[in-house]
């Protein structure tokens, strides 16, 4: 397993669990974001990390240590983020409710959805990639079909913020964790 320390200062470090990785320490100076909305996420072949500092997210290589791209289209902070199964795309959901899908090796997006009616707190990739899961502070649930880029199903029930989303291993259930403590 790997084990990934967040630090208040706009900094993360990336520890592995032997000796062939060394810990790198990832560090971004984005002016004006104050180390909010820290996320961080480690592509499934265990590659790429990701960083976002306020609305602006990096990409760094675990091999060098480097910094690779930077994704800048988010309008507010990065709430949640979660890389597809395949290592290829990067979801995030930003407080200024829109989820962007980011092609990781082009740097830019190629599926902006928006539906949640307030900011998206976390997302999740089905395991075959094909659903993108995301939960707000509007208390809803949202099931994206990636291919057709459209809402397929929304789940309402939540009667407080939800601030995390899971889907199950059999990717047929989603988790959900919220504030009204269901």
């Amino acid at each position: 397993d790997n084990f990934t320390i967040i630090n208040t200062l706009i900094q993360a470090t990336y520890w592995g669990n032997n000796t062939s990785h060394s810990p790198f320490l990832l560090s971004s100076t984005f002016d004006n974001y104050g180390g909010y909305g820290q996320k961080v996420a480690i592509s499934p072949n265990d590659d790429l990390v990701a960083l976002a500092i306020g609305n602006v997210v990096s990409i760094w290589s675990r091999e060098s240590g480097k910094r690779l791209k930077i994704l800048r289209e988010h309008k507010h902070l990065v709430l949640g983020m979660a890389f597809s199964p395949d290592g290829k795309s990067l979801a995030t959901g930003s407080f200024d409710g829109s989820v962007k899908l980011w092609d990781i090796e082009r740097g830019n997006t190629y599926i902006n959805l928006i539906g949640h009616e307030s900011s998206v707190e976390d997302v999740s990739f089905s395991p075959d990639g094909k659903l993108l899961a995301t939960c707000s502070r509007d208390n809803s649930v949202i099931i994206w079909n990636l291919e057709l880029k459209k809402a397929v199903k929304t789940l309402k029930g939540h009667t407080d913020y939800i601030w995390d989303v899971a889907f199950s291993p059999d990717g047929e259930k989603v988790a959900t964790a919220s504030s009204d403590r269901s």
